[in-house]
């Protein structure tokens, strides 16, 4: 099995004082995948969003780019890294309303492969355009593994069918 590291950029490292840039889902969803692969590992952040975005290039030297950067290169070049993150509702919705949103920056085979096994379980997923300014999975892929950006919709709650 191919290595699988997880991120969370976003988290909110204190749900006691409000940030509105932080993505209070996104953990959950990160570690749930976790949990369902015992094999990953699930690198999160301790760092405000608003102080530093986590996945930007700039944001590199923090803590949390520094252990995914270490992880990365010992992995290298046999490795996944999935960058998970959460949208309110209505933030995709001119797209036949996704519960999943799977951003692809390098028209990769990997994104294909998630897409269909997330449709195979009947998740309403879709594919769009990533950019480069997520850094996250640019890196990945500038260390020689692959990188998806996942999104998840917040009040998703997937029920296999």
């Amino acid at each position: 099995m191919v290595p699988l590291i997880i991120t969370s950029p976003h988290v909110c490292p204190n749900l006691n004082v409000l940030d509105p840039s932080c993505d209070v889902n996104s953990l959950m969803y990160a570690k749930l995948i976790a949990k369902s692969i015992r094999s990953s590992i699930l690198i999160r952040s301790r760092t405000k969003r608003s102080s530093c975005d986590n996945n930007r290039h700039m944001c590199r030297s923090t803590h949390m780019r520094r252990r995914l950067r270490s992880e990365m290169k010992k992995m290298t070049p046999n490795y996944v890294v999935l960058d998970v993150h959460s949208y309110p509702r209505g933030s995709f919705d001119f797209i036949r309303k996704p519960n999943v949103v799977l951003l692809d920056i390098y028209n990769s085979f990997l994104v294909k492969l998630l897409y269909r096994a997330l449709k195979k379980h009947k998740v309403n997923v879709i594919i769009l355009n990533g950019s480069l300014v997520n850094d996250i999975v640019v890196e990945a892929y500038e260390l020689g593994g692959f990188g998806v950006l996942l999104e998840i919709q917040v009040h998703y709650s997937y029920q296999p069918k």
